[in-house]
């Protein structure tokens, strides 16, 4: 059996805070972070489930797993609908929409998904679950993580899936080999599909989260490389034109470019958005979600940076970073608030949390900074009576959030 361990993410959704991890297994919060109930959601046929969701216009959930369908496993996105009065989310299930697997043994491990106006985008990453290696790990009680498994000479396949139709795009979309957690922000501009997405050279860092590896990371040379993701940019052109042998991509400010290889199949090649690690990226999320946007914040993936606890501001138009940083320490995702009447997509505060290294272990803090030029707001800190261990994930949700739902 999964674990119901589901410490990775948090979502608010009809009134309650749902905590994940890729397993069919949630729990919901109230407000006051008390667990008031365990859901599964197994009987919706989800053998598993991203640990990133995404919000639809009217608030409904959108999520992405993975379910056994008549020839084998499927991708699933499942829509729950936002109720009044609030229900359970098997209650809320509205529909899926189903896609075959390229390899029917090895579906891809997806821990994030794309949304935009018109389409889902889900990128096939050679980075798979071995079924028969899943199935022996949970009958002998060893850990999932076992059951992955890493092929750099499988493409990545960009399946994209009309949301209206519910059919995939005839054209094949693939790229040379990378691994990913999580995508930035996806968007249709000009009879394109943009897709940005923290990139990484294969899955190697994974293995160096386990704590023996950690315990040894400082004096370990090969450790800082493996964490050196970039962010990149993938155009993906919709209506190509002939000659179908040269470069497909005519958007302004990027180097991005795509070719067909033959009828049906075209392979993209990214532009760098920045020269920088960056990871659990942030945008606007209810302004620019799914569509054409400027900026996204981040905390640095660079390990060996001259800070690495920085958080960062990046500009997908020029590239430039902006940073807010300092010594000893270490930030969260940040969260962006847009300000009430906001005109500006970056005219808004950012929320995160902080933690300080040796010998300061046990503070911890929040900090609410300016999102246009990362000048800090305010701060408030926190003594604890024992260590603070490292977040990754959060999400800011009111009181009055919980109220109105």
């Amino acid at each position: 059996m999964m674990s119901d361990n589901t410490m990775i993410t948090v979502y608010p959704f009809n009134g309650s805070l749902y905590t994940f991890y890729e397993s069919p297994h949630l729990h919901r919060l109230d407000n006051g972070l008390n667990t008031v109930g365990a859901e599964n959601l197994a009987p919706l046929n989800l053998l598993s489930h991203a640990s990133h969701p995404h919000y639809d216009e009217q608030g409904n959930l959108i999520t992405l797993g993975l379910g056994l369908g008549l020839f084998g496993p499927k991708y699933k996105i499942t829509k729950f609908l936002k109720t009044n009065p609030p229900g359970l989310l098997t209650d809320c299930y509205q529909r899926q929409v189903s896609k075959t697997c390229s390899k029917i043994f090895n579906p891809s491990y997806m821990h994030s998904f794309s949304v935009t106006e018109n389409f889902y985008v889900l990128i096939e990453q050679p980075l798979s679950v071995s079924v028969t290696a899943a199935a022996s790990a949970m009958i002998k009680g060893r850990p999932l993580s076992s059951a992955l498994r890493w092929d750099g000479n499988t493409d990545v396949k960009f399946h994209i899936i009309n949301k209206k139709t519910e059919r995939k795009y005839p054209i094949k979309f693939v790229s040379k080999a990378f691994f990913f957690l999580h995508t930035i922000n996806a968007y249709e501009e000009a009879d394109h599909l943009v897709v940005d997405i923290c990139c990484y050279d294969s899955p190697a860092m994974m293995d160096l989260m386990f704590i023996e590896k950690l315990q040894t990371a400082q004096t370990d040379e090969n450790y800082a490389p493996l964490f050196s993701g970039r962010p990149k940019r993938f155009v993906l052109p919709l209506k190509p034109v002939p000659p179908y042998h040269h470069d497909q991509v005519t958007l302004k400010r990027t180097d991005a470019c795509a070719h067909f290889i033959d009828n049906n199949t075209m392979v993209v090649e990214p532009s760098l958005i920045a020269d920088v690690g960056c990871e659990t990226p942030a945008i606007n999320y209810e302004t620019v979600n799914g569509k054409s946007y400027r900026y996204f914040y981040a905390i640095t993936s660079d390990v060996d940076a001259d800070n690495a606890g920085k958080l960062m501001k990046v500009d997908t138009w020029s590239g430039h970073v902006s940073t807010w940083q300092e010594d000893n320490v270490y930030c969260s995702e940040p969260v962006f608030l847009s300000r009430p009447g906001a005109l500006k997509e970056d005219d808004g505060v950012l929320v995160f949390s902080i933690i300080w290294g040796k010998p300061h272990v046990n503070m911890t803090g929040i900090v609410f900074v300016d999102a246009s030029n990362l000048e800090t707001i305010a701060r408030v800190h926190f003594n604890l009576s024992g260590p603070v261990p490292k977040p990754l994930h959060g999400c800011f949700v009111s009181s009055w959030d919980f109220i109105n739902d």
